[in-house]
């Protein structure tokens, strides 16, 4: 696609460039500052996912254009966002940008995503590094929401009975998110892990 494929307020991203950094109250308030609603969830979601876009030269503004649109539809609050930020992880997980930010632009969302999320993280072929982000943001969102830890708490937890099967430093995460749940009743299943050595400290 190009450009012009993108209309107004949205295609205002294309030349935005670099705005804000990983820390998430850096970061623009965009439905506020380009005026963006619910109206806009689907060109936005066209445009994080625009493969042209992604391999647009790196000191380019329109290269920034996908960031910026995740980051406005974890503002709005859009759910839609989820599966196609994390279908991404397919041909960019080795991205610093989807890395570092899908934790923040999940954590945003809250515990609503948690359904949508549980998939990939069962995935056996979903991408480590993106598996490393679904735990971050699972960590997050359950200390964030109390009433939501206990679901996040059995995430964590299956996923650990698996530990056998998973890479070590997936069980590195999971083992500290237990650790931050302080759930003492996952004690033993860690004590398992760390006798299998099989986890990155």
């Amino acid at each position: 696609m190009t450009n012009s494929d993108y209309t107004p307020p949205v295609s205002q991203l294309l030349t935005y460039g670099e705005h804000g950094s990983w820390t998430v109250d850096t970061w623009p308030d965009y439905p506020k500052d380009f005026g963006l609603t619910a109206e806009h969830i689907p060109e936005l979601l066209r445009l994080m996912s625009d493969w042209e876009l992604w391999e647009r030269d790196s000191e380019s503004a329109e290269v920034w254009a996908s960031c910026h649109a995740w980051r406005a539809l974890a503002q709005m609050k859009a759910v839609e966002v989820v599966e196609p930020l994390l279908d991404l992880y397919a041909d960019y997980d080795d991205d610093d940008y989807i890395n570092e930010e899908t934790p923040k632009v999940l954590t945003l969302l809250g515990p609503q995503i948690l359904p949508r999320i549980e998939p990939y993280l069962k995935d056996p072929e979903f991408s480590p590094w993106g598996k490393i982000a679904l735990i971050e943001a699972i960590k997050n969102i359950g200390l964030q929401s109390p009433e939501s830890q206990s679901t996040c708490l059995e995430l964590i937890r299956q996923q650990l009975e698996n530990h056998k099967a998973n890479d070590d430093s997936i069980n590195g995460w999971l083992v500290e998110a237990l650790v931050k749940f302080q759930a003492a009743e996952t004690a033993p299943l860690i004590e398992a892990v760390y006798a299998s050595d099989n986890i990155d400290e």
